[in-house]
């Protein structure tokens, strides 16, 4: 589908579904980033969706490099009301809709995963790492606007990854093969909905939700809080409250959500 296409008939959609977040939209043949994009274009003023079909300098949570190959993910930014940063549960809430997008492309016998704090994961039928990365998502708070990223891999074969990605990155088209090809067009307008659906969401449907497709809890980590390492099983993650552990001797350590991080490790 062409640029031009595509923008027609994602503004007839934004259009006619009147969404009270999201009132147009403008699709890039290229661009570095679509967080910038979206700061810049928006002018302050939320609503604004922004996707590239080749995004040359995508970026992760803190500053880390997003690789996007050539046309085959989907990269886009929402400008939500800044207000929204009073909710903590934002970022889990933009997650929700990623990975709900990706639903149908979920691994044989498997399902898809949110990995706190912000990777959408196809786990596989035993659910046992190392899951494959499909996507991820990065809230940035700036000139009164929460930019909500999301990058979904979409069409990536085995061949497509850059160095050192093969091991951990997956696609939705690698995913699930028996499956109806995806297409970016498709994917977006599923975001959308999941949107939709979990912006208006309560805590408590957040939280359920989240726990269902939480695939940290029973498994071995260590997170970085308060400048030191904390490793345990993780026995439950409350995304706006508290991580509890379980530490070395049965030791339960609890430590803030927020202010946690958790270090690279298996899936």
């Amino acid at each position: 589908m062409s640029t031009d296409v595509w923008a027609d008939r994602l503004g007839a959609r934004i259009a006619s579904d009147a969404r009270p977040w999201i009132d147009r939209a403008s699709i890039l043949d290229e661009c570095v980033s679509t967080q910038d994009e979206a700061l810049a274009r928006a002018d302050g003023r939320p609503g604004l969706l922004v996707v590239a079909r080749r995004q040359t300098g995508g970026r992760g949570r803190e500053g880390r490099a997003w690789a996007h190959v050539g046309e085959l993910g989907l990269a886009c930014t929402f400008a939500l009301d800044g207000s929204s940063t009073a909710d903590p549960l934002l970022a889990i809430r933009v997650g929700l809709a990623a990975a709900e997008a990706c639903d149908p492309w979920a691994p044989p016998g498997g399902r898809i995963g949110v990995k706190w704090p912000n990777d959408v994961v196809a786990m596989t039928a035993d659910e046992r790492g190392p899951h494959a990365k499909l996507g991820g998502v990065l809230i940035e708070v700036k000139g009164g606007l929460a930019l909500a990223g999301i990058g979904i891999n979409v069409l990536h074969r085995a061949g497509d990854w850059p160095p050192g990605l093969a091991a951990t990155a997956s696609s939705l088209a690698a995913s699930r093969p028996d499956a109806p090809v995806p297409t970016r067009e498709g994917v977006l307008e599923r975001v959308i909905d999941g949107l939709d659906r979990w912006l208006g969401a309560t805590s408590t449907e957040v939280r359920a939700a989240f726990a269902a497709r939480d695939t940290l809890t029973g498994t071995v980590r260590t997170f970085v809080y308060d400048n030191r390492e904390c490793t345990g099983e993780v026995v439950s993650i409350d995304p706006d409250g508290r991580i509890v552990l379980r530490a070395a001797g049965g030791v339960a350590v609890s430590i803030h959500a927020r202010g946690a991080r958790l270090m690279p490790g298996m899936g």
